[in-house]
């Protein structure tokens, strides 16, 4: 069996995505370049999955798992930024390849990269 390094909640309070109104200022304000980097999409649907990847690689710095879809607070506020319809986000990935794509360009885009074997001392 498996054993637990977090309760939780305390799984919870670190690596969840917070829902209220200041921590989602705090944390997932985009930037102008986030901004530019997203627009250069076709479609509303992939302005805002985008958006989520590089929201979640920065807090809490996971990522979009493919079966979790963020709370819907996260995608109203990311939505409201981009003046798109947070609805939209159902239509998203549609191509499987998509969601891979967007997430390899998020991780350029904020300059991050893979775990690997170069990592490990």
């Amino acid at each position: 069996m498996a054993r637990r390094l977090f309760s939780s909640r305390a799984y919870a309070e670190l690596f969840g995505v917070p829902i209220d109104s200041e921590a989602l200022i705090r944390h997932y304000l985009l930037s102008g370049d986030d901004i530019d980097l997203i627009r250069t999409r076709r479609r509303a649907e992939n302005h805002l999955g985008l958006a989520v990847h590089i929201s979640l690689l920065r807090h809490p710095g996971l990522g979009w798992c493919e079966d979790l879809m963020p709370p819907a607070e996260l995608i109203i506020w990311l939505a409201e930024q981009l003046q798109v319809d947070a609805c939209s986000l159902g239509e998203y990935a549609v191509r499987r390849n998509t969601r891979h794509e967007h997430h390899a360009l998020a991780m350029h885009h904020l300059d991050l990269s893979s775990f690997g074997p170069e990592h490990v001392q």
